[in-house]
């Protein structure tokens, strides 16, 4: 997070080098900016656990138009949000945290953070993003009340337009050096770029796709190698295989009126069963259906045909469908009725991401996650336990917390660092180049030496016949029973 300058990688996700085979390095626009932690600290904790996972890191992303109403204070107190949300019920001396600012060439700034795996008191593993909805839930609504505090931009709404999909594209990309981007990525850039365009009216039908093809493929973009019924196929400059573009509007005989592009057919279908499903449930809540029959009935008024019924669901085709659809709702199953399993108004209401937020909800939700999350903390952890600092008192710049949070790390590495240095002088030899020639040398003797016990030892445990054809005795084996 703090290095000045970063490696280029290739399509293949190694190094780019030269021609001297050396790593080709990209200038930082700006040098990252340490706003808490100790980078070396947190470095040294990581280093020394002993835990398969040794740490969390992410990053809290700011758009240009966001970075330019970032000020020190609301950087402090986004972070310290931040630590209250991820480290809920913890004292600060429990935990490290690191937190770095990288700013980009377009203005867009970044706080990267990085903490250590473990409660420092306890040496447990403290995961601050463990796996499940809860979780994702509760960093959802931190960045919900980020952004309503300060009126940023909520990335829950509208899909961006192409100028906003064009800049995070080159954003994405722009630590490849040119021409190496993956056919899978070229692709979907550039089935984005048509989308757009059919999004803005200027692509209508499948004339206008491939018009705009045939321009790109004069300005040296790729070249088309094969254009059949549902896909046309492209290789991108500099590259030798091709690419197959496969969206609908690619299809021969592609029109706009006759084919909706916005949303793929799964997407169309999943919507559709949804929005039956919210008719139905507000009938019920209307008191017009009150239990399985009603359902059944009122499917079979609106035309729909029952193909498969099982315990826990139902097949559907609507009219003019090809195809069925299973629902799996629990107003579909058999012996369901309003009395034992009642539709709440709850579930009437939108998606979470198109819902209108309001500092007050989002903030509530928050606080009640938070909580949950804090008696969780100090029942797996336990509460905080005085520590003496001995002579970091003597330290005035220094906070209480920050002072404890300094010794206890520093305690934490002294005893791993210890540990580790005395299971390396146990079992780990020193290391030798293996051309070294005192190394070779070594190496030979003991090589000898066990290929001449191997020897003898072959020797000792040949078996001799036991008499020989004058059925006498052979001397030679009672000699070897001595050995």
């Amino acid at each position: 997070m703090t290095a000045k300058e970063l490696p280029l990688f290739d399509q293949d996700g190694a190094v780019a080098r030269d021609e001297n085979d050396n790593p080709i390095m990209a200038q930082r626009h700006e040098e990252p900016e340490v706003l808490r932690g100790d980078p070396e600290l947190t470095r040294k904790i990581i280093d020394q656990l002993h835990f398969e996972h040794k740490y969390r890191s992410g990053a809290l992303s700011f758009t240009t138009e966001d970075t330019k109403k970032l000020t020190p204070e609301i950087e402090r107190d986004i972070m310290d949000r931040f630590e209250e949300t991820a480290f809920a019920g913890l004292d600060r001396d429990r935990y490290n945290i690191t937190f770095v600012k990288h700013t980009e060439k377009d203005g867009s700034a970044h706080i990267h953070f990085v903490t250590p795996r473990v409660d420092l008191q306890t040496q447990k593993s403290l995961n601050i993003r463990p796996p499940g909805k809860q979780s994702e839930f509760k960093y959802d609504r931190f960045r919900d009340y980020v952004n309503l505090s300060f009126n940023m931009d909520d990335p829950d709404k509208a899909r961006r337009g192409p100028v906003e999909r064009t800049r995070l594209e080159q954003k994405i990309y722009k630590h490849l050096v040119p021409g190496a981007m993956s056919g899978k990525h070229f692709a979907e850039a550039l089935t984005d770029q048509v989308r757009d365009m059919v999004d803005a009216g200027e692509i209508k039908n499948y004339k206008d796709v491939e018009k705009h093809l045939r321009y790109l493929e004069k300005e040296g973009v790729f070249k088309i190698t094969r254009q059949g019924k549902n896909f046309i196929s492209v290789i991108p400059e500099g590259k030798q295989k091709a690419v197959r573009l496969r969206a609908t509007f690619f299809k021969k005989g592609f029109t706009v009126s006759e084919t909706p592009v916005l949303k793929p057919e799964r997407q169309k279908a999943f919507l559709k069963a949804d929005a039956l499903v919210r008719d139905l449930k507000k009938q019920i809540l209307a008191g017009k259906i009150s239990d399985h029959a009603g359902v059944v009935k009122t499917l079979e008024s609106r035309g729909y045909e029952i193909t498969r019924q099982g315990e826990k669901y139902m097949s559907l085709k609507a009219p003019g469908d090809e195809r069925a659809t299973r629902y799996r709702s629990y107003i579909f199953h058999k012996g369901w009725s309003q009395a034992a399993s009642p539709v709440k108004p709850e579930e009437l209401l939108p998606p979470r991401e198109t819902r209108s937020k309001s500092i007050e909800s989002v903030s509530a939700g928050l606080r009640m996650r938070i909580k949950k999350d804090a008696d969780y903390n100090l029942a797996t952890y336990g509460p905080s336990v005085p520590v003496d600092i001995g002579g970091v008192k003597d330290i005035p710049k220094l906070s209480k917390a920050a002072r404890k949070a300094l010794e206890n790390a520093e305690q934490i590495c002294k005893a791993l660092c210890g540990r580790v240095a005395e299971n390396r002088q146990r079992s780990v030899e020193p290391e030798r180049h293996w051309l070294d020639p005192a190394w070779m040398r070594q190496t030979r003797i003991k090589n000898m030496a066990k290929a001449r016990s191997r020897a003898q030892k072959s020797d000792r445990t040949k078996m001799a016949p036991a008499e020989d054809q004058a059925g006498q005795k052979n001397p030679r084996r009672r000699q070897r029973r001595r050995f």
